[in-house]
């Protein structure tokens, strides 16, 4: 059940199956290999820290010669990113396959991608829900599916959408069910 078309057409099912392969693989990746994970940490971290001890250094030298003390902290943040994105597109991954294993689990169908125009399309028909936010609106992690035994139609995903107003903006991520 899909709450801007009814039933899904087997076509936009078999789109959904095909992108859900890619983390299937990611999955499988991760199965054959679970210290790639660590290993990849390790070396990002190990890459941090050179490049933190040459920033350091070069930074001495530039102090030395007369230069401005305060670029003694821009190696530290240079540091971190590598080791950070990482860590943060493996928690990605890690949230996708536990639902992609929860779908499995229960028979349902599940799509982790970022759609704007499944927004689009609610947006026209559940304005009082869908039209908030002025940039970046989109759905992600649907599912469709049933429950008591098969008597009950489903649909859940996430909907976020920005608020900007000048230099500031604010992001609302918000849950969302059709029955």
């Amino acid at each position: 059940m899909d709450p801007t078309v009814g039933f899904l057409p087997p076509e936009t099912i078999e789109t959904i199956r095909k992108n859900r392969n890619v983390l299937e693989v990611k999955f499988e990746k991760l199965k054959m290999d679970p210290t790639s994970v660590k290993r990849n940490l390790i070396i990002l971290v190990s890459l941090g820290l050179a490049i933190l001890g040459i920033g350091e250094v070069i930074v001495y030298f530039i102090v030395r010669t007369g230069g401005d003390p305060s670029g003694l902290v821009y190696p530290i943040f240079l540091a971190v990113i590598p080791a950070s994105v990482y860590w943060y597109h493996i928690m990605n991954v890690e949230k996708e396959m536990v639902e992609l294993l929860v779908a499995e689990r229960f028979g349902w169908l599940y799509s982790p991608d970022k759609d704007t125009d499944k927004w689009k399309l609610l947006v026209s028909v559940y304005p009082e829900i869908f039209r908030k936010g002025n940039s970046d609106q989109f759905l992600d992690n649907e599912f469709w599916g049933q429950f008591d035994n098969g008597n009950r139609n489903f649909w859940a995903g996430k909907f976020s959408y920005t608020i900007q107003s000048g230099k500031s903006s604010a992001t609302f991520i918000e849950s969302v069910f059709c029955f």
